[in-house]
């Protein structure tokens, strides 16, 4: 009676101890019928279990490959939506459909939604539904067979849609059809459809949301994030940086004033844009700017090396003696590096920094031809290395020190790679004719980086090709005249996560630097604006990657705990009633 008694008990606190998060909600998608495409509905669960970051899903019937794609992004941008590390849990994703549904992409945020609620502890409204992509800092992207949807959900009885924001207005011939699907009929009406309008006459509420945040106040009724914050920018890094521009400005006037000794009307234009580069450093100096400043100014000099260079007709001897150059302080920089203890996220940001800007120097300089040498190649090498010495000046143990080793940054560079190639694979999959070259041959240093055991190398890499793929996944459905706001909506994103690093007492010197650039550049460049705005948002995101503290992570949630405890007293209770029956019975024997 007693081990019959003991296994019982044991086999509550075990109960307990595994008991996992769990979680449900409607998702809306289209299937493939004989006329064409229709709307489907879905159920989708999900459970979350102490682990390793793992992601599962099943699917019945089968869906397209690309939902196990978009099941990793939702799960990444929930983790990084509400700042969690999740290496610590494992995540199962099971959807199940009356007939074979077409999910992918336009599940994304739903899964992101469904993910986020059930690792902050809240209920989401079963009569809500959301259709969207879900793309890097929580944007929710363009879909199509909205209409269809909608169609869906008011069957069911559900009261609310949710769409991405600039979708409410669709042309007739479209709303029906796939994501990838093109209509070609030629009798097509091209009749616009209000789809708030359709919504309202079938009892649906359909609004237009443009990311998490207003999404899950339709869900939830909670506001989650604050959407003013104020920046506090950093004195260290604020003075750090200046010198670091001020040594880069100081460089364009001493080369200034070598230029002054030569004719420069025939290169006149040349020299026209080194002193517009020089008015723009001042301007963006005197404002508090100094990454901006720092970048016109190197831009400058590389310019004035090169028209030097130019105008005085630069030889053999004079091409060996600045690759010498070059060469010489490269090595001394790189010893300077060697073995030097990376401590903080600061640490591993200027690290990254200082080393692309030798292996760029050193690349550059591999390439010159002494019998017909490339002088703005060859300047740019020279400029390069200054550069990388200026930076040099960032890594000195700043900030929060983390648990930074071998196994955590290979660990870091792997997921990173893993996420960037995801990004990349999927776009070769249904956008083959992007061209995404740059984006390649980055993934591939990066690899490159991770098999030669250059791990912050490539997680600064991996970060990059990720923020690269982001953008084109984020602009995809976006009209040019849209740019602007997907600027600015983009640099609120990065602003609210830098601020967020600034809390934990971190201050993102690549991410915050990204920002400030991303700024100066909406008007003259709004395509590298939104470039740098995407990397001040995933460079300042790097500390998702290691776990927090030195210890094992270990899920806990209060519902567990609260089982666990239960199942403590009630162990507790049935021992002393099974003492006292023992021994009852054993007063009666005699």
């Amino acid at each position: 009676m007693k081990k019959i008694v003991m296994y019982f008990i044991v086999g509550i606190l075990l109960l307990s101890l595994v008991a996992a998060e769990e979680g449900h909600m409607k998702l809306l998608a289209v299937r493939e019928t004989a006329d064409g495409y229709g709307g489907s509905i879905a159920d989708v669960y999900l459970r979350i279990e102490p682990g390793s970051g793992q992601v599962f899903l099943d699917t019945f019937p089968l869906t397209r490959t690309d939902t196990q794609i978009s099941t990793r992004f939702a799960k990444q941008i929930a983790c990084d939506y509400l700042d969690e590390y999740c290496g610590q849990y494992d995540f199962f994703y099971t959807i199940r459909a009356d007939s074979s549904i077409i999910a992918g992409p336009s599940a994304g945020a739903a899964l992101s939604l469904l993910t986020i609620s059930l690792l902050d502890g809240v209920t989401l409204d079963e009569s809500v539904s959301i259709t969207g992509t879900i793309n890097s800092g929580g944007l929710i992207g363009f879909v199509g067979g909205i209409k269809a949807k909608i169609q869906a959900a008011a069957d069911i009885g559900l009261t609310t849609v949710l769409i991405p924001q600039g979708e409410r207005f669709v042309d007739d011939d479209k709303v029906n059809g796939s994501f990838f699907s093109v209509d070609t009929e030629s009798n097509s009406s091209n009749a616009t459809i209000d789809l708030v309008a359709f919504g309202l006459s079938l009892g649906v509420e359909v609004i237009e949301v443009s990311d998490l945040d207003e999404a899950l106040a339709h869900f939830t009724g909670k506001e989650y994030v604050a959407l003013n914050v104020t920046l506090t920018v950093d004195e260290h890094y604020a003075e750090t940086m200046s010198h670091l521009t001020a040594a880069l400005c100081n460089r364009t006037i001493q080369l200034g004033s070598l230029l002054e000794g030569y004719n420069l009307s025939r290169e006149n234009s040349t020299h026209q844009r080194i002193l517009n580069l020089s008015a723009a450093s001042e301007s963006a100096f005197s404002e508090g700017n100094y990454y901006s400043a720092a970048s016109y100014c190197f831009s400058a000099n590389v310019q004035s090396s090169y028209l030097i260079k130019l105008l005085k007709d630069a030889g053999e001897e004079d091409v060996n003696a600045t690759l010498e150059t070059i060469e010489r302080n490269v090595e001394r920089l790189e010893q300077a590096l060697a073995g030097r203890e990376q401590k903080t996220l600061s640490d591993l940001e200027a690290y990254s920094v200082v080393v692309e800007r030798l292996i760029d120097a050193k690349e550059q300089k591999d390439r010159i031809d002494l019998e017909d040498p490339n002088l703005r190649t060859l300047a740019f090498s020279l400029e390069r290395v200054y550069s990388a010495f200026s930076w040099a000046r960032f890594y000195d143990h700043r900030g929060k020190t983390i648990s930074i080793n071998s196994k955590s940054l290979r660990s870091s560079c792997e997921q990173n790679i893993a996420e960037a190639e995801e990004r990349f694979q999927y776009l070769q999959l249904f956008y083959p004719v992007i061209d995404l070259a740059d984006t390649r041959s980055e993934l591939n240093r990066a690899y490159d980086d991770l098999n030669s055991g250059e791990y912050t190398l490539c997680l600064f890499k991996a970060t990059k090709a990720k923020a690269e793929s982001n953008i084109v996944l984020n602009s995809i459905g976006v009209e040019v005249d849209k740019i602007p706001d997907l600027i600015a909506k983009k640099r609120v994103l990065a602003k609210r996560v830098i601020a967020r690093q600034i809390e934990k007492g971190n201050f993102p010197i690549l991410g915050y630097s990204y920002y400030e650039y991303s700024g100066a550049l909406i008007d003259s460049d709004p395509f590298s604006a939104l470039l740098f705005a995407e990397y001040a948002l995933e460079m300042s995101n790097l500390d998702m990657y290691f776990p927090p503290g030195k210890g094992i992570a270990v899920s806990v949630d209060v519902d567990s705990v609260a089982i666990f405890l239960w199942g403590l007293v009630l162990g507790a209770f049935i021992m002393r009633i099974v003492t006292l029956l023992d021994g009852n019975g054993r007063k009666k024997k005699k």
